[in-house]
This record gives C-alpha cells, structure tokens and sequence, in this order.
C-alpha cells in the first residue's frame, strides 16, 4: 500500500499515513530543529531543516536513523523544500534559488531562479518540478524556469510548504497556523478532491512525500540444453517515488541470487509477473519481453536476464 510522510514544524516530528488520510501509522522525531520539506528517493526519506540546523537528513526507510546529511549554510538559512527527481535532490532555501545536487551530496551541479519569488515547496513529476511560492503554484518544464502552468493552491488561505505526486493527483501542504490542511488535488489542477486537517496530529505540515514502496515478483521457467526445466522467481525490481504509467528495464542478475547461470542458449518457455505496485493496486505490470544478454547487450552481465515491463 502506497504511504504518505508528512513533516511538521514546530515538533520535530515525521508522522506517517497508510495513504492520504489523517489516520497515523507511525512516526519519529527528527534529528534536527523541525522540518521544513521532505521527499522519497525510493528507498529513504529525505527531510530538510530550517534556520538553526541547516542541514538536510537521509533517514534509512521510514526510522529516526541518519544514513547521511550535509549542511546548507554556505548557501541559505535551512532548506525549505526538497524534492527528489530519481537521481538527484533538489532544494530550496531563503535566497531564492532552487539547487540540484549531485544525487545526495553537497555538490551543486545547477541552479535555478523561479518565478515568484524564494519557494516554500517543491516536488517533482513525470520530469516537471513543481515549485510553490505563497498560495501559487508553478509546473515548471524540467529543471529549468520554463513556466508549464501555474494556480492558485490552499483555498483556505495561507502558504504552501511541501508538494508531492500520488502518481495522478497533486498533493500539497498548508502551513498556515490557523489552518493547518493537506490537499489533494484533482490531477495537476486547481481543483480539490479531498483535504485533512493536521492539528490533532500536531505541529504545522510543512513537507509531504507520497511513498510507493512496494515490490513485485517475476516468475520465468526456462528449458535448458538437454531439455531440463529450471523455475527461477525473483524480486525483479522495486518502485519508489513518483513513478507513473510507462515502461521500464529491469536486469535480473542470477548468479548472485545462487541460481544456475542462464545460458543464452536456454529459451524461455514461460514468463508471468505478480504486481503489487501502484496507487493502492490500481496499476498493473505486464512483462513485454526477457532476453537473456550476450556481450554487449545492454548494461547487465553476460548470463543476465534483461525484463522490459510496461505499468498502466
């Protein structure tokens, strides 16, 4: 099932929800001053602080523990929106620029200055960076300031500090003390499907990072040289992020997982997936096409199994 981490100024505090609803599953306290802004790489969450920490942490999954962290405060006063684009994070801090590092590190590889003015929030969606500024918000083509479309968000007034993507809908954060709200919004419009308040949970949300965490299995039977069978299942890939309909390649390394090598001679009889992915298993996985590789096939390693599959 698809999660949802929020972060809430003013206590520390990472609370987390089975889907977008105000029920919470868990939470941990953050090991620096507050949070200001989070975002899933697929694998960790990543939270940053405002003035007085200045650092951004990696936590590992969805625990207190630190994996890594790097200060801000050669460039700003804390980072107030994260965001993660598959490779690389994206921040936001008081002076106005937005920054990709290279994947998680203090290396800034680029920088940008966005419409409006410093951003509050920032996400990031089928190669669009979303970026808030007051109640507006902006799609932006890429990391770049090329403006796509921008509205209005946080109809009950107020700013907005933390955006993310469920894969079809908007989902953003009012930080407005005297509303305390998260939205959810139809597609990437203006319009609200659903919303929450945060104040009984407790402090003011500022980021939210929808979580898609889940993994599937491939099943393949091949028949080798001399007409033996061999059954191989394996946890192919794993999902994370705002990952949407497409397709993808995925290299099943069998020699690592104690199996017998396949041969590029073998030939696959069978090949069936067994999805678990998705907008609370609304998406489906169907397998295209598995070859096994030769030399120069691909990146994967001679004896690899090379699976292309499609979500829709």
């Amino acid at each position: 099932m698809a999660q949802m981490a929020l972060v809430h100024n003013g206590t520390a505090k990472v609370t987390i929800h089975n889907g977008f609803t105000s029920t919470v599953s868990d939470s941990f306290s953050t090991s620096g001053r507050w949070g200001y802004g989070c975002a899933w790489d697929g694998a960790n969450l990543i939270v940053g602080h405002p003035v007085g920490s200045d650092t951004i942490h990696k936590y590992s999954g969805l625990t207190p523990t630190v994996l890594d962290s790097f200060s801000t405060a050669s460039w700003h006063s804390g980072a107030s929106g994260v965001t993660w684009d598959g490779t690389n994070l994206i921040q936001c801090g008081d002076d106005n620029l937005i920054r990709k590092h290279s994947g998680f590190s203090a290396t800034v590889i680029d920088s940008i200055l966005p419409p409006g003015g410093a951003s509050g929030g920032l996400g990031w969606f089928d190669g669009k960076l979303v970026h808030t500024y007051g109640s507006t918000i902006y799609i932006l083509d890429g990391f770049s300031t090329t403006q796509l479309d921008s509205f209005q968000g946080s109809p009950d007034g107020g700013g907005i500090l933390g955006a993310s993507y469920d894969g079809t809908n908007l989902l953003h954060a009012n930080s407005a003390g005297a509303v305390r709200k998260v939205y959810k919004n139809s597609g990437v419009t203006s319009t609200v499907l659903d919303s929450f308040s945060t104040a009984a949970i407790g402090g003011v949300p500022c980021g939210i990072a929808w979580i898609l965490n889940n993994r599937f299995t491939v099943s393949m039977q091949y028949e080798q040289a001399g007409g033996s069978f061999v059954n191989m299942t394996s946890t192919l890939g794993e999902v994370g992020g705002d990952i949407g309909v497409g397709t993808y390649t995925a290299y099943w390394d069998n020699p690592s997982q104690d199996r017998p090598n396949v041969e590029v001679s073998d030939q696959i009889v069978r090949i069936n997936a067994n999805p678990d992915i998705g907008n609370e298993g609304t998406n489906n996985v169907n397998v295209t096409s598995a070859t096994q590789l030769s030399a120069g096939d691909g990146t994967g390693s001679v004896g690899d199994v090379k699976v292309e599959y499609e979500i829709t």
